[in-house]
């Protein structure tokens, strides 16, 4: 059986779609052994995916100190994993986002036979980040160890294009895959939308604009304040889930619950879902789901990263594989969708939302578009049918 390490810097491999997808596929045709590099998971492996051999990646820094006795800890750990790798003839090596690249180039730099596989969620620019010292020598390493990759996937034409330029790459040296990040699933059936609002004590004539996800600034968590502190209409209520607990440090969490305290429209779900058909049914409780994101150039995850977010949005693929429409601030994939398949509206400011006709159906057309550009999972098989398949032949 073929062996496959993936290195995941991130605490969210089983809440990516696209991982879980990928992961899923290759468990399930019984070719491929899966282990994991990876800190401690937010979320834990479900229970279809046991056959993941997991190993701890310890919290150490990509950068090299000019002390040099903190070299020999990392040195000592890369002998162990090309150690682990010639142990278990492992082919291809799969490094996710840019420190999971780098880890995985240094392998590839010593053990050349390996098929270098990049997974990118999410872009570093070099104009954010040149200021910022460690985030400018991760992307130096990023563009240097990204010219070995043999395989990309990352989610659209217009994220492609943006990685090419700001790596130098020539794309005709790597195969790319593009699979955007989205759910697996199927409408959940039944009658979820009573459901959940007997549930949550919100009342039938009312509508809902749903958030879901991170609470942030990047994620539309001021935007949202302002909604409220504007006033909406009197049968409009903001539900908002987070994806972690609020935070009372947080000046976004602090103002929500300020204001559900208050009285205003806005309702704090704050209980975690049993599993993920769980949550899927939750959003039918919505008549919109918000898709706010807000470029924020704090950091440089949530810069142009976040400007740019188009396909990589996994809120935006739930919400329309549910038949749930959307408002959305206007991104180039986001207006160019909305042109082909009208999913709901997409809006330049805040002031467009009460000119916007909240009670128009859009269903058939997000369960249209989810179908024909976000349901990934051929593109997903296509992805790892080239892990036992001739790399050359693919690449012509």
């Amino acid at each position: 059986m073929k062996q496959v390490l993936f290195i995941n810097p991130n605490r969210d491999t089983f809440s990516n779609p696209t991982l879980v997808a990928v992961l899923d596929k290759m468990i399930l045709s019984k070719k491929l052994k899966v282990t994991i590099l990876t800190p401690k998971q937010v979320i834990d492996a479900p229970s279809h995916l046991n056959e993941i051999n997991f190993i701890d990646l310890p919290d150490f820094s990509v950068n090299w100190s000019k002390k040099v006795k903190t070299w020999f800890s990392k040195i000592s750990f890369l002998i162990k994993l090309v150690r682990f790798c010639q142990k278990n003839k492992i082919k291809d090596i799969v490094g996710i986002d840019p420190v999971g690249l780098i880890y995985a180039g240094r392998i590839k730099r010593i053990l050349s036979s390996l098929n270098l596989h990049y997974f990118s969620f999410e872009i570093f620019f070099r104009d954010e980040v040149k200021n910022l010292d460690y985030y400018r020598k991760i992307k130096e390493k990023e563009v240097y160890y990204s010219k070995f990759i043999d395989f990309l996937l990352i989610q659209d034409e217009v994220r492609e294009q943006l990685l090419v330029q700001e790596n130098n790459l020539n794309p005709t040296n790597f195969k790319t895959f593009l699979i955007p990040v989205s759910p697996n699933c199927g409408l959940i059936e039944g009658d979820n939308r009573s459901q959940w609002r007997n549930k949550l004590n919100i009342a039938e004539n009312k509508i809902v604009l749903l958030h879901s996800g991170s609470m942030e600034k990047w994620s539309g968590g001021e935007l949202i304040i302002k909604m409220l502190e504007s006033g909406l209409a009197e049968n409009q209520l903001i539900v908002v889930h987070s994806k972690s607990e609020f935070d009372l440090e947080n000046p976004i969490h602090s103002k929500l619950l300020e204001l559900e305290q208050q009285g205003f429209p806005v309702l704090i779900h704050k209980t975690r879902f049993s599993d993920y058909d769980e949550y899927l049914s939750f959003l039918h409780l919505a008549d919109f789901g918000l898709v706010l994101y807000e470029k924020d150039s704090s950091t440089p995850y949530t810069g142009r990263n976040i400007e740019e977010m188009g396909l990589a949005s996994g809120k935006f693929a739930c919400f329309m594989s549910q038949e749930i429409p959307v408002v959305a601030l206007n991104s180039r994939i986001f207006k160019e969708l909305n042109n082909k398949y009208n999913f709901g509206f997409v809006i330049e400011n805040l002031s467009e939302i009460k000119l916007i006709n909240l009670n128009e159906d859009f269903k058939s057309h997000t369960l249209n578009l989810y179908q024909h550009e976000l349901n990934a999972m051929s593109l997903v098989e296509e992805y790892c049918y080239s892990f036992y398949s001739n790399k050359n032949e693919l690449l012509k």
